[in-house]
């Protein structure tokens, strides 16, 4: 057991997390320290910022990976039919987080009208690009470049 210097409450080794070195504890519990953490953050959000741009910048491989990685985890191995409202345009995905941010990015307003809705989900590719290449026939905006080897089985 270990007493905190922050909340002076006694815990166990488990709620304190060690020092840089490995060897001991810290002296303030996790908790603290995140409160501690999120405090700093919210009072120095420059600093914070140039930290984040200075570890990109130095360490430029570590920060793909961790991206890559977590694009994976988003992917749950369904395809989705979406929809935009504001431009009428429907298109598919393999993970709609980040398909949503990259029509955000692109200037698309998905706060508009019902914004950026799914419609149909799929176990397979082909199934989704069958009701994509279908709602792009009754005049949906979309892509449709996907769907060129659609043409010749519908």
């Amino acid at each position: 057991m270990k007493k905190c210097k922050c909340c002076h409450i006694e815990k166990n080794y488990s709620e304190y997390t060690k020092t840089h070195k490995g060897k001991y504890y810290n002296s303030y519990c996790k908790s603290c320290t995140n409160k501690k953490s999120r405090k700093w953050h919210l009072d120095n959000p420059e600093k914070q910022k140039q930290h984040v741009v200075n570890f990109q910048t130095n360490n430029p491989d570590k920060c793909r990976q961790t991206a890559k990685k977590w694009m994976l985890d988003k992917k749950d191995g369904y395809h989705y039919v979406y929809h935009i409202a504001d431009t009428n345009y429907v298109g598919i995905t393999c993970n709609p987080y980040i398909r949503k941010n990259n029509h955000t990015f692109m200037g698309r307003d998905l706060n508009k009208g019902t914004g950026f809705q799914i419609l149909s989900r799929h176990t397979f590719r082909k199934e989704a690009l069958q009701v994509e290449s279908y709602l792009h026939s009754l005049g949906f905006n979309g892509g449709g470049n996907n769907n060129d080897f659609l043409k010749s089985n519908i």
